[in-house]
């Protein structure tokens, strides 16, 4: 009989973003350990809904608040490290429009962060998931614009 595929812890992230004149623009946030460009995202927490962790994860990692603005946009494999050793993990990332930047945020002596347009931005990543949910990803208030001319 063969053997059922395990199934993946989850993680949940924002795509952090803002729209600009130039279009939209998406904020990064450098890891911890390898200083690698990443969205903000961490584990799920006990009580706590997926968009609702996206929510608090932006906060304390990149310091923004804003407004979520859909459902999951997409899901990608990533690597999280856990009691000394590294274990893949399924991310899902909710689109959160930044309204707040604070210069003071829970993890702000570990991370830097950055604005990128979009297509920087999925280039600056070294997940190639991540970097086809940016690439792939429509702002409501772009496609709101759009569909109004």
């Amino acid at each position: 009989m063969a053997e059922e595929p395990r199934k993946l812890p989850e993680q949940y992230g924002a795509l952090c973003y803002r729209c600009g004149i130039d279009g939209v623009e998406i904020l990064l946030v450098s890891s911890r350990k390898s200083g690698h460009w990443i969205a903000p995202k961490g584990n799920p927490s006990r009580g706590l809904e997926p968009m609702t962790t996206a929510v608090h994860e932006a906060w304390e990692e990149a310091g923004v608040r804003g407004a979520l603005t859909g459902e999951d946009v997409g899901s990608y494999l990533g690597v999280r490290s856990r009691a000394g050793r590294e274990e893949q993990v399924r991310v899902h990332l909710f689109p959160l429009r930044v309204d707040v930047m604070a210069a003071d945020f829970p993890e702000e002596p570990y991370r830097r962060r950055r604005w990128f347009r979009q297509h920087d931005a999925a280039d600056a990543v070294h997940n190639p998931g991540l970097a086809r949910i940016m690439r792939d990803f429509v702002a409501p208030e772009v496609t709101s614009l759009s569909q109004a001319s």
